[in-house]
């Protein structure tokens, strides 16, 4: 093995809630425009997903605008460097519902401020809005019945005479809210999505073809109400910055931050978006390679097989492994025994070694990349999932079968 980077951390988390409320609260997703600042790929913006905590979902899309920290390393440019990964936040673009408990019913206003566009950015505040609105219609249903209207409000002169085009009603669904094929469109653009199951929205107009800047680490976070009854895990998109390079395939064991809390920040359901990170969870990370084979070393203790399970499919989902390189994962429980992974143990393609004179367990995957599926190795307790818009995510058997 060469090359290896280790990485040795203890992680820390606020308490989780533990208040009784009369209420629904429940986690979800929504999606932001990227700001990669000089990696940016000027024919196309990628849409990456966050985690939020509400309350009946009541007052989530204002997360489409909010700021999204870039946590492992500082994005820097000629002029600085820039930490804010959202697109509108840092154009100065807002999402506003007219009644935050009431999206579709009622309006939804998108402000453009008088700001100027940041030096570093290859994008117009037009595209920027573009995004930002795409963001926005795939978080919500609307039909022709209840159809979404949406007014873009600039407060400058010259940005007001090209957004008028966006202030109308958009329709996604039909009657039985089933996604549209031919929706209202986005003048200008189009959606597509990678093998990461990260969404892009593509300018048409632009005639050098997008690179579809792709994630760094896709990290897995679970979703579920205040008991986590829905047993799924989504992968969330993390893009690291340009000053730790090392750290990229290693954020996938470091909290990530990407989670907002709308209910209650003071007692979150989760402190982070990343199934790992926990208050009583080690982890000591190691990554490298080995002729044609990547390699990742993970010591842990404290985490349940399924959330592992699900975590170690988003290393496999982030370095897309071929049969012409594969990726060996190997496992050394650190503060528990072996019989606390039987399921590992004995799933198809897992076998015993040592490492580092300590026993260890093993596999190498292979992954198909048009659908996520594991062509060589296993991960038990889950199942790998892909949404119809091409995101992936995990649904634990447990919640078929609880006594697994």
């Amino acid at each position: 093995m060469k090359n290896l980077f280790v990485l040795c951390c203890t992680l820390l988390s606020p308490a989780v809630l533990t208040q009784t409320y009369a209420t629904n609260v429940g986690l979800g997703t929504i999606e932001q425009p990227i700001n990669l600042v000089t990696k940016s790929d000027p024919a196309s913006i990628p849409l990456g997903a966050v985690i939020y905590e509400s309350n009946y979902n009541y007052g989530v899309h204002p997360v489409i605008s909010a700021a999204r920290p870039c946590r492992h390393g500082a994005m820097v440019w000629k002029g600085g460097s820039e930490l804010n990964q959202n697109l509108a936040s840092v154009f100065g673009i807002f999402v506003e519902p007219k009644d935050p408990s009431n999206v579709p019913y009622d309006p939804v206003v998108i402000r453009v401020k008088a700001w100027k566009k940041p030096a570093y950015s290859p994008y117009s505040k037009e595209q920027v809005l573009a995004a930002t609105l795409h963001c926005l219609l795939r978080s919500v249903g609307a039909s022709k019945k209840h159809p979404l209207r949406i007014e873009v409000v600039a407060e400058d002169t010259e940005d007001a005479a090209w957004a008028k085009k966006y202030t109308r009603l958009y329709i996604n669904m039909d009657e039985e809210y089933k996604r549209l094929s031919t929706p209202t469109p986005v003048p200008g653009t189009r959606l597509e999505t990678d093998h990461f199951g990260v969404t892009h929205v593509v300018f048409t107009k632009n005639t050098t073809k997008p690179k579809l800047a792709k994630p760094d680490v896709m990290i897995a976070s679970r979703l579920g109400g205040e008991n986590e009854s829905e047993g799924t895990c989504v992968m969330i998109p993390v893009w690291t910055g340009f000053t730790k390079q090392e750290t990229k395939l290693s954020a996938a064991v470091l909290p990530c931050g990407l989670y907002y809390d709308l209910f209650n920040p003071g007692s979150s359901l989760r402190a982070d978006a990343n199934v790992l990170p926990s208050s009583d969870r080690y982890f000591r990370m190691g990554h490298g390679a080995a002729g044609n084979t990547n390699e990742v070393f993970l010591d842990v203790g404290g985490v349940t097989e399924h959330d592992l399970a699900a975590a170690l499919y988003g290393i496999i989902l982030t370095t897309q492994p071929t049969a012409e390189k594969p990726l060996q994962i190997t496992l050394r429980p650190t503060s528990w025994e072996h019989d606390k992974l039987t399921t590992f143990v004995t799933a198809n393609g897992w076998k015993k070694e040592q490492y580092g004179g300590s026993a260890a367990i093993s596999c190498q995957f292979i992954i198909d990349p048009k659908n996520g599926k594991l062509t060589r190795g296993s991960l038990p307790q889950i199942e790998i999932k892909k949404t119809n818009r091409g995101s992936y995510w995990t649904k634990d058997r447990r919640a078929e079968n609880p006594d697994e």
